[in-house]
């Protein structure tokens, strides 16, 4: 199985292949347009010399070419690692000699913000521009021969994605093919988003929330994904909602608490969303009140972790309260345990170990760690429950 082929291959474009898989900034792509780009990406990293399990950055905004290179290095055989805009050189550095990256793909604006490190990956043969500079990566794709699909095992790595950090060095969390098959499930069975709804995430693609909910689950359920390439701020991303009216707005609370403070005017918008979503903390119960009064709707929580990828727990429509994670989804193992391995008492707190369909295989370099969270197919979170 090849996860990029599952997403775009002949059934899923026999199903949604006029419809318009992303909406940015005035380009608009049609799934048939979205599969072939990817083809294009995918030929054009294996001419490049990218084999079958290399490791493929992604430093470029969240546009169409982000999400054709991404899903082209899955449909490649190649590893995905798409990487936060806002890193500092030290930290590019890090993740570049912990993937022991193959390729990376810079966007120019990011090119020319770290030409050191960029001038290195030229001179190593390891680096393709998106935009103007060399070597450059639109040319590749221009000249790219048409390649099959890798076949691909279920279990063979697809994308990694990199903690934050706070706890230490990000560690790179390695997901494999099968891992993607699960992506919109939450869309499609909790929030009852299909073919034609309209998504619009404020969180960026390399986190797992957007990448499930604005990019991969959106093209699981044929919806259309609405991508902004720049930083989140309020008033454009009202603007957004303004202009595309999205069926289902995922964001987090701290950004639903700043929208609250726009003029009623602009809020006004929000009122024809459908579903309202929030993940990464706690939602203040003021700010689920203000949201009601502010749009006549509830926002609905989930919980999940890179580690999973997709979501684990989620709020059905008729019961948002700031008090409650959400449910597990279908085919998700819960159990709270004790710190002496035991399984918790009812009402008793206890650490939340989950069992997901989307679990990664551990942690790249770490097999200490990824032994210790990873025990016959659950995952210790190390949240409190």
């Amino acid at each position: 199985m090849n996860a990029a082929e599952n997403l775009l291959g002949p059934e899923a474009l026999a199903r949604h292949g006029a419809r318009m898989a992303f909406h940015c900034e005035g380009e608009a792509v049609s799934y048939l347009e979205f599969a072939a780009r990817v083809a294009r990406a995918a030929a054009a990293l294996v001419a490049l010399g990218v084999k079958p399990g290399d490791r493929v950055l992604l430093l470029l905004r969240d546009t169409p070419e982000y999400a054709a290179a991404w899903l082209g290095a899955v449909r490649a055989g190649a590893v995905a690692i798409g990487l936060n805009t806002k890193l500092s050189e030290q930290e590019y550095r890090y993740i570049l000699a912990d993937s022991a990256a193959r390729l990376a793909i810079i966007e120019d604006v990011f090119a020319r913000a770290r030409p050191d490190l960029t001038a290195e990956l030229a001179r190593e043969g390891r680096l393709v521009v998106a935009g103007e500079g060399m070597p450059s990566w639109r040319a590749a794709l221009a000249r790219a021969p048409a390649a099959p699909a890798f076949d691909a095992r279920p279990e063979q790595p697809a994308f990694w994605l990199y903690s934050s950090g706070t706890t230490g060095k990000p560690k790179g969390i390695i997901h494999s093919h099968k891992d993607i098959a699960p992506a919109g499930q939450v869309q499609r069975e909790v929030f009852g988003l299909g073919p034609g709804d309209i998504v619009l995430t404020t969180s960026k693609l390399f986190f797992a929330y957007a990448l499930e909910m604005g990019f991969l689950g959106s093209l699981a359920i044929g919806a259309t994904s609405i991508l902004n390439p720049e930083w989140p701020e309020i008033e454009p991303v009202a603007g957004l909602v303004a202009r595309h009216a999205p069926t289902a707005f995922f964001s987090v609370p701290s950004f639903y608490r700043r929208l609250l403070a726009l003029p009623a005017k602009q809020l006004a918008a929000f009122r024809s969303v459908r579903r309202f979503v929030s993940a990464g903390e706690r939602m203040p119960a003021p700010v689920l009140e203000q949201w009601r009064q502010a749009t006549g709707r509830d926002i609905l929580g989930v919980y999940g972790m890179s580690e999973t990828f997709c979501v684990c727990l989620a709020t059905p429509p008729d019961q948002a309260t700031a008090l409650r994670t959400g449910k597990p989804l279908a085919g998700v193992g819960t159990r709270l345990m004790t710190p002496e391995g035991n399984e918790a008492p009812p009402g008793e707190p206890g650490v939340l170990w989950v069992r997901h369909p989307a679990l990664a295989l551990g942690y790249a370099n770490r097999p200490e760690q990824t032994a210790a969270q990873y025990k016959d197919g659950w995952f210790c979170t190390n949240d409190i429950f």
